[in-house]
């Protein structure tokens, strides 16, 4: 749990202010860097940092740029004016800050931001990738717009926090310090977006996507030890191959039941590695006492999944130099965009709005929330209609939310993300868009790592150039004892939440917002619900559930400091 924050036009009362809350928080003590100034950088020990020629630099997650060079990209952008911040990447997952005492910029990597906060403080501005930390400094409260967001779409659309005062800087934004204040300013990815059309085109851009590849899954090598957490799937056995193919040791966890850990298997011992296999734990601690876990060790950025396993947390270890490798991405693959490279901009564009704005939310509150995903959506420049499905749900969802979430629970090592490093990004955006959204390209980086993959099956999947004759199918396995007692506790814990919600002030404001047959389906409101929700299912319905309930601890949590 690295931390770096920067603070503004601050006074030596406002530094202590910021270094006795990091403690108070997460027992850890900030170092001031950078000299004396009206900008500061306070990092937390392990947090890797830079200062030469009057220029400090310090990053929390990593960065995959030798630190001279990551330094001295930080340093040429911080010297840049203007509302655009330079697109130089020093690839990673990372929040990033650099001053030279007068000024200074804060961004987060691009689309896996490892989160970045500022609000006002006093008279200057505090800088944070722990919003938290922000939020004690200033006093701040719950901010319902948070609330109505976990109700609607789970997660904010804009800038808004759990916190009242304390903002997000958003993926391809930094935040610029100077003395006459902070602004937002732009900040793209330098060369993306070029997509190859011809056929040695193509191929060359997926040369230059497996070369970044490999650059980015050798971060690791900066660890004391590696985990990779091994589904079988598409994504963790593209990262495992790229790993054995840099001849990186690691070991693979799969975190599961039956058919998981089946496939897993084949793919670990495919690959000659060492293969653990880690049950999911059956909860044993009270929905309440869960719930304030989850919220103090993601400060309040939460996912909706993460009660399955809240009861195998634990506390926060703030040095660990150990690594944990996630294969999550919403780019690779296509993500949401399943088969619509060939569709209209206006059909992929609704398509945006409904996988990201339920149906059941109210009109009045849906019209709003379509708005902000299309204002977020006309940010960028589009080859295809296919990359209305692809960058802004990296950002509204992977970027501003997801990885936040993982790099915060997994309070024992530093997430790893490759296929969602900046430099991979860049190189996935210019593959061909056919290849590409068909996994061609994902498919063919495999067969060039690691080969005998390509013949191992699938759990209930193909690629999607894959025809269903095609289809290699998975070795059967039965569903230990372990699984239904899961279901079973989380069915419990869904049945428990319902039943506290109700008479609650956030299920009053769930009535504004969404349709009541909804939230009759999940049992939070009597009534016999119609047909027009049939297809909201049980996986759904428990979300929604999860939703409200964290929504509902929230002011509790914070006020417990």
């Amino acid at each position: 749990m690295k931390i770096v924050a920067t603070c503004s036009a601050l006074t030596e009362g406002k530094l202590e202010t910021v270094m006795s809350q990091a403690f108070r928080l997460y027992g850890v003590d900030l170092v001031p860097r950078g000299g004396p100034g009206a900008v500061r950088i306070l990092a937390s020990p392990p947090c890797p940092g830079h200062e030469a020629a009057g220029v400090a630099f310090a990053a929390s997650g990593y960065h995959t740029s030798p630190p001279d060079e990551a330094a001295r990209l930080a340093a040429e952008a911080l010297r840049q004016p203007g509302d655009v911040a330079p697109g130089a990447s020093i690839g990673g997952l990372h929040t990033a800050h650099v001053t030279d005492g007068a000024r200074g910029l804060c961004w987060p990597s691009i689309p896996a931001s490892g989160g970045l906060y500022h609000a006002r403080f006093g008279r200057g501005v505090l800088v944070s990738n722990r919003p938290r930390l922000i939020a004690a400094c200033i006093g701040a409260q719950v901010d319902p717009r948070y609330v109505d967001y976990l109700i609607t779409t789970g997660y904010p659309l804009d800038d808004t926090t759990p916190f009242a005062g304390v903002k997000a800087v958003r993926g391809h934004e930094a935040l610029r310090l100077e003395p006459e204040g902070a602004r937002i300013v732009r900040r793209g990815l330098a060369g993306m977006g070029q997509p190859n059309t011809d056929r040695q085109g193509a191929m060359q851009a997926e040369a230059v996507f497996r070369e970044e590849l490999l650059r980015a899954v050798s971060a690791v090598s900066g660890f004391d030890a590696v985990e990779l957490r091994l589904s079988g799937g598409k994504d963790s056995r593209l990262l495992a191959s790229a790993l054995r193919a840099q001849g990186i040791d690691i070991v693979a966890n799969t975190r599961g039941f039956g058919d998981d850990f089946t496939v897993a298997a084949l793919v670990a011992d495919t690959l000659g590695l060492r293969h653990l296999r880690t049950s999911q734990p059956i909860p044993e601690r009270s929905l309440l006492s869960r719930t304030r876990t989850v919220l103090t060790l993601t400060d309040g950025l939460i996912e909706t999944e993460a009660h399955r396993a809240l009861s195998n947390l634990s506390e926060p270890c703030l040095d660990g130099q150990d690594g944990v490798i996630y294969g999550h991405s919403h780019l690779q693959k296509g993500g949401m965009a399943k088969t619509m490279s060939q569709q209209h901009p206006e059909r992929a564009r609704a398509a945006l709005e409904a996988g990201i704005v339920p149906s059941y939310v109210r009109a009045g509150p849906r019209a709003a929330l379509v708005d902000e995903v299309r204002a977020v959506a006309d940010r960028f420049d589009y080859a295809l209609p296919i990359d209305l499905l692809y960058f802004p749900y990296a950002v509204l969802r992977a970027g501003r939310y997801l990885e936040p979430l993982y790099a915060k629970i997994e309070s024992r090592f530093t997430p790893i993300f490759p296929l969602n490093d900046e430099r991979v990004y860049v190189a996935v955006s210019n593959l061909n868009r056919r290849r590409r959204t068909r996994e061609v390209s994902a498919f063919s980086a495999i067969e060039h790592f690691a080969p005998a993959l390509a013949a191992l099956p699938l759990v209930d999947d193909r690629w999607r150039f894959q025809t269903a004759e095609e289809q290699i199918a998975a070795p059967e396995a039965d569903l230990p004892p372990a699984a239904a007692e899961l279901r079973a506790a989380v069915v419990e814990d869904i049945r428990h939440a319902a039943d506290a919600l109700r008479g609650t002030a956030v299920l009053a404001r769930a009535r504004e917002l969404l349709e009541d047959e909804i939230l009759q389906r999940c049992g939070l409101i009597d009534g016999k619900p119609g047909r027009r929700f049939e297809d909201f299912g049980r996986r759904h319905r428990e979300k929604l559930v999860m939703r409200l309930w964290f929504a509902h601890q929230l002011e509790d949590w914070l006020a417990e400091g």
